[in-house]
């Protein structure tokens, strides 16, 4: 079994072990956390069977009790490393088969999502551990992490980090320092919709503008959609954050085409039409 030990955790540069991460590769970061601190840098597991000590800095843990608790979590992930191409985009959460991680004597709680693998096997969906219920918060107490899996010849890597938890409605909020779709855009969009049918049997005489939300069937307070969607309609940011926090799938509600979070944009003019007095109680906007 081998034993890393952590000795200096206020070293942000070095976990006291050989094994730590190349500087190219990085994990993925999680859309609903934001990294604080890392308790344990990236680490190589060099066997089936590790442990690997750490302690919480003093400041750390007073930065969270000081602060709602329950606001903040200290997350284990691991992952499988494969190339050097895969992880510059940032390493996924892997585990290896039969995993089985306790802090002390304490067992972690594995996420217990499972897919198949081929007709017969299954494996446990790689995911953040949450295990701050088991850790010792207490300044410079040693905590020992202990990790086993069915041996294989693949390498895996493990981090610990003290996350702050985000909210939907803080994503939603992020949203107003990104770029925003220019409303004289959407406007140009709806009048080729005019020129576009001019030529056809069939030419668009009016254009109806839905206010409302395709996810609540409400009216919309932040009107968004994907710099990839090539429709005008847009869909509620705190309605699309929260249905895909529980599913993840990221897939617009209109086209069904991809649609992830780091591409949504607040649409101006949609957004200029819902707080605009005059039409405070409209779900549709008729333009002709």
């Amino acid at each position: 079994m081998n034993d890393i030990r952590n000795n200096d955790p206020m070293d942000n540069q070095s976990n006291g072990s050989n094994n730590e991460f190349p500087p190219y590769l990085k994990f993925k970061g999680l859309l609903f956390y934001d990294v604080i601190y890392e308790v344990i840098k990236p680490t190589i597991l060099t066997t089936n069977e590790e442990k690997i000590h750490f302690t919480l800095p003093k400041e750390h843990v007073h930065f969270i009790f000081n602060r709602h608790r329950y606001n903040y979590q200290l997350q284990i992930r691991i992952c499988q490393l494969e190339n050097k191409v895969t992880s510059l985009n940032g390493v996924v959460d892997y585990f290896p088969q039969g995993l089985s991680i306790h802090v002390g004597t304490l067992p972690c709680k594995l996420p217990f999502y499972k897919y198949k693998l081929g007709n017969t096997s299954s494996r446990l969906f790689g995911a953040p551990i949450d295990c701050t219920k088991i850790v010792k918060f207490t300044p410079n107490t040693i905590n020992t992490i202990s990790i086993k899996y069915t041996p294989d010849t693949k390498t895996y890597a493990l981090t610990m980090c003290i996350v702050s938890k985000l909210t939907a409605k803080t994503l939603v909020n992020r949203l107003f320092g990104k770029a925003r779709r220019n409303k004289q855009e959407t406007i140009n969009d709806i009048l080729k919709l005019f020129e576009k049918n001019n030529d056809t049997d069939l030419a668009i005489t009016r254009f109806k503008l839905p206010l409302i939300c395709p996810i609540t069937k409400l009216r919309m307070k932040v009107p968004v959609k994907s710099n990839q969607c090539k429709h005008i309609e847009c869909f509620d940011a705190l309605a699309y954050i929260c249905s895909n926090r529980r599913n993840t799938i990221w897939k617009c509600p209109i086209c069904h085409l991809d649609c992830l979070y780091n591409n949504l944009e607040i649409d101006s003019y949609i957004f200029f039409l819902l707080n605009h007095p005059s039409l405070r109680n409209c779900k549709f906007l008729i333009i002709l």
